[in-house]
């Protein structure tokens, strides 16, 4: 009876994976590239020769914000549980990774730029040019524009524009699959939007009995 598969998958620059929890362990290693495993709530940072392991039943989720593929090589005793009866699997979103794809416009441009859909511009003036391409690259969907090199500001004083502009920039932001058409990026965001749980909101303004209000 066999009782262990071994898989392999790639992560591509700016994907992020559904969670979803399964009856079977996993022993990850990272073959090529970094990227980051959400376990629970914990969040795994791994790159080129890491090893992980992943307990069975966890809600987890695999995601890739560089700019290169990862490439993930696992082991698991998926044969052995499904022989056994007890394989199961269950799909879902954990109000973590409802927060945000990203956790920085920095990391959002990275990744931006490893699916094509970010450029830096060198050198453009504040005086009129960056706003007249911004607007030319806006009616053209066009890449998010990152100026660079502004005269009469420090180097790595920079501007981004155009920063959501485009379907697939929209889709990325949102951690939603970038090759999908317009109206499937909409249906996968009220997919995902059905499993947000809301939750009471922290402080607020109360009206004490000297008419005076007081935050919390």
């Amino acid at each position: 009876m066999p009782t262990m598969a071994c898989e392999i998958q790639m992560i591509r620059p700016g994907e992020r994976g559904r969670a979803h929890r399964h009856t079977h362990t996993v022993v990850y290693h990272a073959f090529k590239g970094g990227g980051t495993t959400w376990i629970g709530d914990q969040r795994f940072d791994w790159e080129q020769g890491d090893s992980f392991v992943l307990p069975l039943w966890s809600w987890h989720a695999h995601e890739n914000n560089s700019h290169e593929p990862a490439i993930l090589f696992s082991i698991n005793d998926r044969p052995a549980i499904e022989a056994l009866g007890f394989f199961g699997k269950k799909l879902g979103i954990e109000r973590r990774w409802n927060l945000m794809a990203f956790s920085d416009l920095r990391t959002f441009i990275e990744a931006a730029a490893g699916i094509g859909e970010a450029k830096t511009v060198d050198g453009a003036h504040w005086n009129l040019e960056i706003g007249c391409l911004t607007e030319l690259m806006a009616e053209q969907e066009g890449p998010l524009l990152l100026f660079d090199n502004i005269p009469g500001y420090p180097k790595g004083l920079r501007i981004a524009t155009n920063v959501l502009a485009t379907a697939r920039r929209f889709a990325l932001a949102l951690g939603l699959p970038t090759e999908l058409p317009k109206l499937e990026i909409l249906k996968a965001w009220r997919d995902k939007t059905r499993d947000l749980k809301p939750f009471s909101p922290v402080g607020g303004f109360f009206r004490s009995g000297d008419g005076k209000c007081s935050g919390r």
